[in-house]
């Protein structure tokens, strides 16, 4: 009498069938036009930390403009908050 697994031909179709799927999937364009393209430059920590910019980003002409345009949002928001709507 032989000792054969009677699963034996069932698990090495299961095998080979799960590393058929085992290669790499294909990579999007996107990906591979990123691949392609040169290799960012590193930066050390401290400078990204410290910030590149001369001057500040805001200065006194755009601080009126962010003022001028929350009064306008804060405006905008209480006409909404004022509003009727049909639900």
């Amino acid at each position: 009498m032989t000792a054969r697994a009677p699963h034996l031909p069932t698990a090495a179709a299961l095998l080979l069938i799960a590393l058929a799927g085992c290669g790499r999937p294909p990579l999007p364009e996107s990906a591979t036009a990123a691949a392609e393209g040169p290799y960012p430059e590193l930066v050390p920590a401290y400078r990204i930390l410290a910030g590149t910019a001369a001057e500040p980003r805001i200065g006194e002409t755009t601080e009126a403009d962010l003022a001028a345009r929350a009064a306008l949002l804060r405006r905008r928001a209480e006409a909404l908050r004022a509003r009727e709507f049909d639900t």
